[in-house]
């Protein structure tokens, strides 16, 4: 995934609803200055996802709107797996492994 991306909101759920309910679009689609407050992204970083076709989004005439569910299922996509999650995935295969040797 390029740059980092935060997996947290940095905003309490109540906030981010208010953000969300501030809008005068569907109910989960916000422009770019609510996206940037709700995840505490630079503008610039998110025109460049945009412009690489990185991050989904939705344009209407020049204004750039955002998705909440998706952009949270985007997120959990580019979710890293833990280092006991890799160790028990390699000691599943190597058992398996082991046993199709038999």
């Amino acid at each position: 995934m390029k740059g980092s991306v935060c997996l947290k909101s940095p905003l309490s759920e109540h906030e981010k609803e208010n953000l969300i309910s501030g809008e005068d679009h569907p109910r989960h689609s916000v422009n770019l200055e609510t996206i940037c407050k709700i995840y505490n992204w630079k503008k610039a970083t998110v025109y460049g996802w945009v412009h690489d076709s990185f991050i989904p989004h939705s344009k209407v005439g020049k204004r750039l709107y955002f998705n909440i569910p998706e952009i949270e299922k985007w997120i959990a996509t580019g979710r890293r797996k833990t280092i006991s999650e890799m160790a028990r995935e390699a000691d599943r295969y190597m058992i398996k492994r082991r046993g199709s040797r038999s």
